[in-house]
């Protein structure tokens, strides 16, 4: 059984109809049992929603694209792990801003690979990447 977290570029990707993202998602599935998404992503991708012309066609493709998708838990263990990388990283003079650090803190406490082509905004963080 294989898991992975999508991100929020992947996912704006498919609903934009990519046909890279679209191909990558037809390979992932058939090797992949669950996908999740981090609270982050929902934010981003509902706020990409209201941020939009068309509110309700992007409303309407995202819930039916999320009902796919399990949200993992932002757990006391995922806190803890956030303030530690935040601060770690702006000591070392790398971060990578709030919403990343808290994908990269969810990947990391549940051990998960991410899917995503921001290699660049989650190399220095210790996290599997899996880039599309």
């Amino acid at each position: 059984m294989k898991y992975l977290i999508l991100d929020t570029d992947f996912l704006i990707k498919i609903l934009r109809n990519d046909k890279t993202a679209k191909d990558y998602l037809e390979k992932i599935l058939s090797e992949t049992n669950d996908f999740f998404i981090t609270h982050v992503t929902l934010w981003e991708l509902y706020q990409g929603v209201y941020n939009s012309s068309k509110v309700g066609s992007n409303f309407k493709a995202t819930e039916e694209l999320i009902e796919y998708l399990d949200v993992l838990p932002f757990t006391q263990a995922v806190a803890k792990k956030f303030g530690f990388l935040i601060t770690d990283l702006n000591k070392k003079g790398t971060p990578i801003g709030v919403m990343d650090t808290l994908i990269v803190s969810t990947a990391l406490v549940y051990n998960l690979p991410l899917v995503t082509k921001n290699r660049s905004h989650f190399d220095k963080t210790g996290i599997m990447i899996m880039e599309w």
